[in-house]
């Protein structure tokens, strides 16, 4: 008796199935909770142009960040790029006639150094032969214990 009433439920169940009705409407909601955009930076807001709910289109400003910082580094990278320039000018035209003037003056001053260091070093070597000379001159002195 059980085996025929589970037998009657499938076969109840399966020409269920194959009724011919259209696709049935779904009742309810859908709902978003929160849709994450990132921003490209981490500044400070400064105004925001859409409020919760708003329908915005695809491009639409969102919200101003604070630029100073931005322009900061623009600023900063505009400056490393003529500083650059300069560089690439002078590797590609030569040393100005000024940075060529000092380096120079730089050779002139070692050269100067390098004949008074001389000078010096034959001064102070005359004065040893000298000194060794006259102690030889002398002869033996009284030996010191």
């Amino acid at each position: 008796m059980r085996i025929e009433r589970i037998g009657g439920l499938l076969a109840a169940l399966s020409l269920a199935g194959c009724a011919k009705e259209g696709p049935q409407a779904l009742i309810g909601m859908l709902e978003w909770d929160r849709i994450a955009v990132t921003a490209e930076l981490a500044e400070p807001v400064l105004r925001w142009a859409v409020a919760e709910g708003d329908k915005v289109k695809a491009g639409a400003v969102l919200l101003e960040l604070d630029p100073r910082r931005q322009d900061a580094r623009i600023a900063e990278a505009r400056g490393n790029l003529a500083m650059n320039e300069g560089k690439l000018a002078e590797l590609t035209h030569g040393a100005r006639i000024e940075t060529i003037d000092a380096a120079r003056a730089n050779l002139a001053s070692a050269h100067a150094a390098e004949t008074d260091a001389e000078a010096e070093y034959t001064r102070v070597a005359e004065m040893r032969k000298a000194r060794a000379r006259r102690a030889v001159a002398a002869g033996p002195g009284p030996r010191r214990t």
